[in-house]
């Protein structure tokens, strides 16, 4: 995830983001990619602790000096189902309520490829399929979703999996369930 997301650097071979190598990028450049076209659900939030789910959302949007941050985060957090919590700071929320605050601020910068790390780990049930509804919904409208996780009921929903173990690619298939309806994902 941290190679796909422009975190980590590979150490050989090629990467390319819209036809662009990004090896020989700056790390200016690089974070200015990363800014631009993806969104990241980290499975420990990352959420900053001074500051409450509507100025978490805005962080990537006053990076890129969008028009109207406060109002596209507080947009992406009732997208999330968060509307009666927006003043509410990382501490007063439960861990399901920050994950959404982390999958609000991937989504608010509309980026054309998402990077879930088990983002349904600290969700209830219904707020799980919620959030793989909404998944679902992005990739209808173009986005590229990449959801890493171990449970396999979750890696059902995706129409592509690719399994690695210990570092090596072991598998690539098709779910034949998911082949007539919108693919969670896509690795190329």
């Amino acid at each position: 995830m941290n190679i796909l997301g422009l975190l980590d650097r590979a150490d050989s071979g090629e990467y390319s983001i819209d036809g662009q190598s990004v090896s020989g990028l700056s790390a200016s450049a690089l974070a200015r990619m990363r800014n631009a076209k993806i969104g990241f659900v980290f499975q420990q939030f990352h959420l900053l602790p001074r500051t409450n789910a509507v100025e978490n959302v805005e962080i990537p949007l006053i990076y890129s000096n969008a028009d109207n941050p406060q109002e596209r985060a507080i947009a992406a957090l009732k997208r999330v189902g968060l509307g009666e919590r927006l003043k509410h700071y990382p501490e007063e929320l439960s861990g399901g309520q920050q994950q959404r605050v982390a999958i609000a601020r991937a989504l608010v910068t509309n980026p054309e490829l998402i990077l879930a790390d088990e983002p349904t780990g600290n969700l209830d049930k219904a707020s799980g399929e919620d959030l793989m509804g909404l998944f679902e919904e992005l990739s209808a409208d173009g986005r590229t979703i990449i959801v890493i996780t171990h449970h396999e009921k979750l890696a059902e929903r995706a129409k592509r999996v690719v399994r690695i173990d210990d570092g090596r690619l072991t598998e690539v298939r098709h779910n034949s369930k998911r082949s007539s309806a919108t693919p969670i994902g896509e690795v190329a």
